[in-house]
């Protein structure tokens, strides 16, 4: 089996020193040395611009003197290291060089081991070993970080192709690492087995669909915590695109972090500086908030808005557990409201999301934002 390919900044430096300016200035550089404090703007603009070779050389500028920054900025770069780890694991450069690796992956608070073999495409296979689903991972390496224009509306928008091939590439991982928790009896309690004839017999076609959902939700999920900045901007946009749909069980899972993403901006708005508030013309409710980022997100961001996103995606994580999501297909939103993959028994809670919205939209608005 294989995950398809999903059809899926310049950054102001005035904003990105806001981000940071709390604490007593930076030290003067004594003569000769290169000026700590413009190391970290070029540490800082090259992380939210997605230039890796440009975050490395300036990370290895920087070096040890931090107690040349302010305690702000010190702050930052810590938050830099473990963000760049995450995103840039140290099996990134053996995959991208083309050789064959066993890939330790991050996965929250855990992590998982899983086979990588480069070939074209990106997706993953399996086979049975006893009880268990074995996963193996592939992907072309000449995809990594490539700049080239890519097609579809994350074109559109400017992105590249390294851009999307990272939301690909997490999806098909956690998707395979969900698929590598069930047992083979669970797996074909869900798709049924194959009978003499060729014809598909058995199967549960409720939680069939309930495990998509689960591997959709992990794999877009992890989307948004995991990949470069420039790429957590497509994987907001592509969360919030199923608004402009009709409304299917496939797309849930999606809808359900677009309820998220509207729930973290509107709970606290002055945290979100780069974003626009929707006016009384644009909407009040949930679908409409969504829309109206999808079209309105890709405009600079701050180191702190990106801090402050990955945080909001790990707790939003750590609230919805994989096995809750499976056999309650329920969503816990950061507002203490709910989320359910099933359209009919969601209505109530629709109706509840869209009355929090107008409130907190009318809350900004009258703080003058």
């Amino acid at each position: 089996m294989t995950t398809a390919g999903r059809a899926m900044l310049a950054i102001a430096a005035t904003a990105l020193a806001a981000a940071g300016a709390q604490g007593p200035a930076s030290k003067p550089a004594p003569a000769g040395e290169p000026d700590a404090a413009a190391q970290y703007d070029r540490l800082v603009r090259a992380y939210l611009d997605g230039q890796w070779k440009q975050l490395t050389d300036a990370r290895r500028s920087l070096g040890g003197r931090l107690d040349r920054l302010a305690e702000a900025q010190r702050d930052d770069v810590a938050y830099l290291d473990k963000a760049v780890a995450e995103h840039r694991p140290a099996w990134w450069q053996a995959c991208k060089s083309g050789k064959k690796a066993r890939l330790d992956v991050p996965f929250w608070d855990k992590s998982f081991s899983i086979a990588y073999a480069p070939r074209e495409g990106i997706g993953w296979s399996y086979r049975q070993e006893g009880a268990w689903m074995v996963c193996s991972a592939f992907w072309d390496p000449n995809a990594m970080d490539s700049d080239q224009p890519v097609g579809g509306s994350l074109g559109r928008r400017g992105f590249s192709q390294g851009v999307q091939f990272e939301l690909n590439l997490w999806n098909a991982l956690m998707s395979a690492h969900v698929l590598s928790r069930m047992t083979v009896r669970e797996l074909v309690g869900f798709y049924g087995t194959k009978g003499p004839d060729g014809v598909i017999q058995g199967g549960d076609e409720k939680k069939r669909l309930r495990f998509q959902q689960l591997q959709s939700f992990t794999g877009e999920l992890a989307g948004l915590y995991y990949v470069g900045p420039p790429a957590r901007q497509a994987s907001m946009v592509w969360c919030m695109a199923p608004y402009k749909l009709d409304d299917t069980d496939l797309l849930r899972p999606r809808r359900a972090i677009a309820a998220m993403l509207v729930a973290t901006f509107l709970d606290d708005f002055t945290k979100w500086p780069s974003l626009a508030l929707p006016d009384e013309r644009d909407g009040d409710t949930e679908k409409s908030t969504a829309m109206f980022y999808h079209f309105r997100l890709l405009k600079p961001w701050t180191l702190a808005e990106d801090r402050a996103l990955r945080e909001a995606a790990w707790k939003f994580q750590q609230a919805n557990p994989g096995r809750q999501v499976f056999n309650e297909g329920r969503i816990d939103l950061p507002n203490g409201l709910k989320f359910l993959f099933d359209m009919a028994q969601d209505a109530a809670h629709q109706s509840q999301r869209d009355a929090w919205v107008k409130q907190h939209l009318q809350k900004a608005r009258a703080a003058g934002r």
